[in-house]
C-alpha cells in the first residue's frame, strides 16, 4: 500500500487547491447541517409547546368545532377501560396589565387534584395551588414583569378586568419559554366564571395506564364519546405548524441539496486535475510495481481525506449558520424560539452526506488514474474520455433526466410525497449538467469564429485552451451551471410567491383598519382570543366608521385534516374581500348568505372538491354538510381555511364572539377616525392596525426566510468560484512553458492576464447561459409541481431582471476567481517559465 506520508506530500504540494476543495465540502456540509438544525429546532419548539400543555396525556378529547363542551363528559372518559385519569382543562386567552405593560398570555383553568396526574408542578416560590381569584405564574415570566409572590395583578377576562393574587411561581420546565413562559394557571371554576364558560371545558387530557396502547384506548373512547367530540394524540395539534413550516423547509432543503451537488463537482474537478497533473508520477509508480488497486486506493484516500477535513470544518460552520437561520425563522413566525440544539442525528447525517459525496466524487478520477499505463502517462497531454465513456455519460444523463421528468409527473399527481421535490430537482439538474461537454465544444466553436475574425487574439487562444482541457472545463462550467440554475430557479420561486402573497393581501384584506387583541393569532392551532363584549357596538358608533365586519375563527376537520372556519358577515356594499379562484363575486356573496361556503384552493386540492360539490365539516353537533359556492386562494393557516357567513356559523356551528374586526372608514375622515379608534382600543386592551401596517407585517414575516434563501443562493456562486479558481490555476501551471514562449514572442504581461481572464469568461459563458435557460425550465417545473401539491395557484412569471442579475453576478464571480491565476501568469519570468516542468 502506498504510505500516507506520500499522500500528504501530494496534498501540501498544492495547498491552495487543497484548501479550495476542502472549503467547498465544508460549505456544502455546513449548509445541510444549518438547515437540518434550524428545521429540527423549530419543529421541536412547536411540539414541546403542546407537550407542556398536554403533560403526560397520551390522548386529548376536544370538540370538533373548537368550542367548549360539558364537563360531565369527564366521567365518561374516566370510566373507559385503560384510562387512568381524565383531566379537564379550560384553555382561553387573557391580557395581563402590569404597570405600563399589556402582555397576552394563555390561561389554563385546572382542577389541582386531577392536574397532578397529568403534569409536574415544581414550585420555585410558594407551595400551594391557587384557590378562588388566585393564580400561578412561571417564575422567569414573573421576574421579567417585575411581579413578586403575593402581588396582585390585573387580568383582562371575557367579563371585565379583574385582580388576581399570585400565590405561586413555577420553575421553568419543558418548552414554557417558547411563549416566554406566558401561561397562567387558575382554578377551573374561577376560569369558567371569568371567561364565561359556564360548566364547560374545551379539553380533557387523557392519561392511560402503563402498557395500554394509544390506538386501542382511542377506539374505545371514540365509541363512548357524544357526537361532536373527537379523541386524538396531542401531537395532532401541531399539524398546522407542519403546514406552515413545509414551504420554508422545502426551499431550504432544496438549496442545501444543490449546494452539495456543486461541492461534488468541485471535488471531482480538483481530483481530476490532480490526476492529470500527476500523470507522470502515476506512470512512474506503475513502472516500479504499483498495482492499479494501489493507485485507486491512493486517489480514493486522498479524496476521502479532503472530504473528512471539509466535513469537520463544515460541522462547525453549520452550527454558526443555524443560529442565523433560526433568527430568520423567528422573524417568519413572529415568536421567540428556544436556543437551537445541535442534535447528534443532524451532525451524523451531515457528516455522512459529506463523506458519501466525497467518495462518490472521487471514484471517477480514481478509476481514470488506474487506466493510465506507464507509456500513456509519459504523454504531455492527457487523453480525453473515450467514445465509450462519453456514451455511458450520455446514457446516465438521459436516465437522470427521465427520473426527474417522471418524478415531476408523480409529484404533480400526488403519487409521491412533496418531500421528494429536492431529490427530483437534483436528479434532473445533474442529468442536464452532464450534457455540458457536448455543449462546450459547440459553444466554443461558435465563439471562436467571430473572435478570430475580429482579431481578438487573447479570447481566441482562450477558446482553444478551454477545449483542449474539455473534461476539466466541463466540470468547472458544471459548477457554474448548478449555481445559476439554483439561483434562477429558487429566485424565480421566491419572487413569484412573494408577488402572489402581496396580491392576496391586496385582494383579500380590503379595509382601512383591523382591531384585534394583543395576543397574536396562534398559527398552529387556529385558536385566538376574542374581542371583549360590547366593543363592536362602540366601534360602530365611532364617527367616520362606514362598516365593521367581525371575523371569528374556529377549528374543524375536513377528511381527517385540521382546518379553520372563518366566519364573516360580508356586508352588502363592501368588497367581498376574497381572492376568488372559482366563482362570481356577486353570486358567491348570495350563496354564502344562503348557507354555502367558500373553500380554499388548498383544501379543494386535497379533498378533490369543487364548486357545487358538498363537503362535511366536523363540529360539536356532529358532521355538518355544506355546499361549496366557490374557491379562493388563501395563506392563513397554511391555506387550510373555509369561509362562511357569520349568521350561518352561529346557527350551525354555535360560534360566538369575534376574534378581530375589519373596519372601513370614510376616506376624508380617516385620520380623526383612527385617533378615536386608537383611544377606544387602548381603553379595552386591544390593538389597532392599519391595513398598510398589516401588509408590512406580512412582508416582514416573509422577508426573514427569503433572506436566508438568497444567502444560500449566494453560497452557490461562492462555491462555484472555488472551482473556477482551481481550474484556471491548473491551466496556468500547465501552460507555464507556453506562457513563457508567448512572452518571448512579444506578448505583454497585461495581454497574458487578459488571456487568463478570457478563459474564465469563456467558461462562464458556457456554464451561465445554458444554466440561465435551464434555471427558467427548473422554475417552471417547480411552479407546475408545487401548484397542485401546495394548492396555491401561483402563476409562472419570467423575471428578466433576476436572470440578468444572476448572469451578471456569475460573470463577476468568474472574473474575481480569475484574478489570482491571471496575476500569477502576468508575473511569470521568461527564463523560469521555459525551464518549468
Amino acid at each position: 500500500m502506498i504510505p500516507w506520508w506520500f499522500l500528504w506530500s501530494e496534498i501540501v504540494r498544492r495547498p491552495g487547491r487543497a484548501v479550495l476543495t476542502l472549503m467547498s465540502v465544508a460549505i456544502g456540509v455546513a449548509t445541510l447541517l444549518a438547515v437540518s438544525i434550524s428545521i429540527g429546532t423549530t419543529r421541536r419548539a412547536f411540539q414541546e409547546l403542546y407537550q407542556i400543555l398536554a403533560g403526560r396525556a397520551a390522548l386529548q378529547v376536544r370538540a370538533d368545532g373548537g368550542n367548549t363542551f360539558d364537563i360531565a363528559t369527564m366521567e365518561i372518559v374516566g370510566e373507559t377501560p385503560g384510562v387512568k385519569a381524565a383531566v379537564p382543562v379550560l384553555q382561553d386567552y387573557g391580557i395581563l396589565y402590569v404597570r405600563s405593560q399589556r402582555v397576552p398570555l394563555t390561561v389554563l383553568g385546572i382542577l389541582p387534584e386531577k392536574e397532578l396526574l397529568a403534569r409536574d408542578f415544581v414550585f420555585q416560590e410558594g407551595d400551594s395551588f391557587p384557590q378562588r381569584d388566585e393564580i400561578l405564574l412561571e417564575a422567569g415570566f414573573a421576574e421579567s414583569l417585575g411581579v413578586q409572590l403575593g402581588e396582585e395583578v390585573l387580568l383582562l377576562t371575557r367579563r371585565r378586568p379583574h385582580r388576581f393574587q399570585v400565590v405561586g411561581l413555577l420553575a421553568s420546565q419543558g418548552a414554557a419559554a417558547f411563549q416566554g413562559g406566558s401561561i397562567v394557571f387558575m382554578p377551573l371554576d374561577t376560569a369558567q366564571y371569568w371567561f364565561r364558560a359556564g360548566n364547560e371545558i374545551n379539553t380533557i387530557d387523557v392519561v392511560l395506564h402503563d402498557g395500554v396502547p394509544e390506538d386501542r384506548a382511542a377506539r374505545a373512547l371514540a365509541e363512548r364519546l357524544p357526537p361532536g367530540l373527537s379523541v386524538a394524540p396531542p401531537s395532532t395539534r401541531t399539524e398546522m405548524a407542519r403546514e406552515t413550516l413545509f414551504l420554508s423547509e422545502q426551499g431550504l432543503s432544496l438549496a442545501a441539496a444543490l449546494s452539495l451537488v456543486a461541492a461534488g463537482y468541485i471535488i471531482m474537478n480538483s481530483l481530476w486535475m490532480s490526476v492529470s497533473e500527476r500523470r507522470r508520477r502515476l506512470a512512474m509508480l506503475r513502472t516500479i510495481g504499483a498495482t492499479r488497486a494501489q493507485v485507486f486506493s491512493m486517489i480514493l484516500r486522498e479524496g476521502v481525506g479532503l472530504g473528512l477535513g471539509g466535513t469537520l470544518v463544515g460541522i462547525l460552520g453549520g452550527v454558526v449558520g443555524s443560529a442565523l437561520l433560526m433568527r430568520a425563522m423567528e422573524q417568519m413566525f413572529r415568536t421567540t424560539l428556544p436556543l437551537f440544539q445541535v442534535d447528534i442525528g443532524s451532525v451524523v447525517r451531515a457528516a455522512v452526506a459529506g463523506l458519501v459525496l466525497s467518495v462518490a466524487a472521487v471514484v471517477l478520477p480514481a478509476w481514470t488514474a488506474t487506466r493510465v499505463s506507464p507509456l500513456e502517462g509519459m504523454q504531455p497531454v492527457p487523453d480525453e474520455p473515450s467514445s465509450a465513456s462519453r456514451r455511458w455519460i450520455a446514457w446516465i444523463a438521459c436516465l437522470l433526466m427521465a427520473i426527474g421528468a417522471a418524478g415531476a409527473v408523480l409529484l404533480a399527481e400526488g403519487i409521491v410525497p412533496p418531500s421528494a421535490t429536492p431529490a427530483v430537482v437534483v436528479a434532473a439538474l445533474v442529468g442536464m449538467s452532464l450534457w455540458i461537454p457536448q455543449f462546450l465544444t459547440l459553444a466554443v466553436r461558435l465563439l471562436a469564429v467571430p473572435l478570430e475574425r475580429s482579431g481578438i487574439v487573447n479570447a481566441f487562444l482562450a477558446c482553444r485552451q478551454v477545449v483542449r482541457r474539455r473534461t476539466r472545463s466541463s466540470l468547472t462550467a458544471g459548477v457554474l451551471f448548478v449555481a445559476i440554475v439554483m439561483s434562477v430557479g429558487m429566485g424565480n420561486s421566491v419572487l413569484s410567491n412573494t408577488h402572489r402573497v402581496k396580491d392576496w393581501v391586496r385582494r383579500a384584506i380590503i379595509g382601512d383598519f383591523v382591531i384585534r387583541t394583543t395576543a397574536m393569532f396562534d398559527l398552529t392551532t387556529g385558536e385566538s382570543p376574542t374581542i371583549p363584549d360590547g366593543v363592536i357596538d362602540r366601534v360602530e358608533k365611532v364617527s367616520g366608521v362606514l362598516s365593521v365586519e367581525p371575523w371569528t375563527f374556529a377549528r374543524t376537520r375536513v377528511d381527517g385534516q385540521l382546518a379553520m372556519v372563518v366566519a364573516r358577515s360580508f356586508p352588502v356594499g363592501a368588497p367581498l374581500s376574497l381572492d376568488l379562484y372559482e366563482g362570481d363575486p356577486q353570486d358567491v356573496r348570495r350563496r354564502l348568505l344562503q348557507g354555502e361556503v367558500v373553500l380554499s384552493t388548498v383544501i379543494a386540492r386535497r379533498t378533490g372538491k369543487g364548486v357545487n360539490d358538498t363537503i362535511a365539516l366536523a363540529t360539536e353537533h356532529g358532521p355538518q354538510r355544506f355546499r361549496i359556492a366557490g374557491t379562493c386562494d388563501d395563506y392563513i393557516m397554511g391555506g387550510m381555511v373555509i369561509y362562511m357567513h357569520s349568521k350561518i356559523a352561529g346557527e350551525r356551528l354555535g360560534l360566538r364572539g369575534a376574534n378581530s374586526l375589519l373596519i372601513r372608514t370614510e376616506p376624508d375622515r380617516r385620520s380623526a377616525t383612527e385617533s378615536a379608534l386608537r383611544k377606544l382600543c387602548e381603553k379595552n386592551g386591544l390593538l389597532l392596525h392599519s391595513i398598510a401596517e398589516l401588509a408590512e407585517a406580512i412582508n416582514e414575516m416573509m422577508s426573514g426566510i427569503n433572506a436566508a434563501l438568497w444567502a444560500l443562493l449566494v453560497v452557490g456562486f461562492v462555491v462555484a468560484s472555488f472551482g473556477l479558481a482551481n481550474t484556471l490555476t491548473m491551466n496556468v501551471l500547465e501552460q507555464t512553458r507556453e506562457l513563457g514562449l508567448m512572452r518571448m514572442v512579444g506578448m505583454t504581461r497585461l495581454q497574458l492576464a487578459r488571456y487568463v481572464l478570457s478563459q474564465a469568461a469563456v467558461i462562464g459563458v458556457v456554464g451561465l447561459l445554458p444554466g440561465a435557460a435551464a434555471g427558467e425550465l427548473n422554475a417552471y417545473i417547480i411552479n407546475r409541481v408545487s401548484n397542485p401539491v401546495m394548492g396555491h395557484p401561483v402563476a409562472f412569471h419570467v423575471w428578466p431582471g433576476l436572470i440578468a442579475g444572476c448572469v451578471a453576478f456569475g460573470l463577476v464571480i468568474c472574473v474575481a476567481a480569475a484574478c489570482l491565476p491571471a496575476s500569477r501568469a502576468a508575473r511569470l519570468l521568461i527564463r523560469e517559465a521555459i525551464q518549468y516542468e
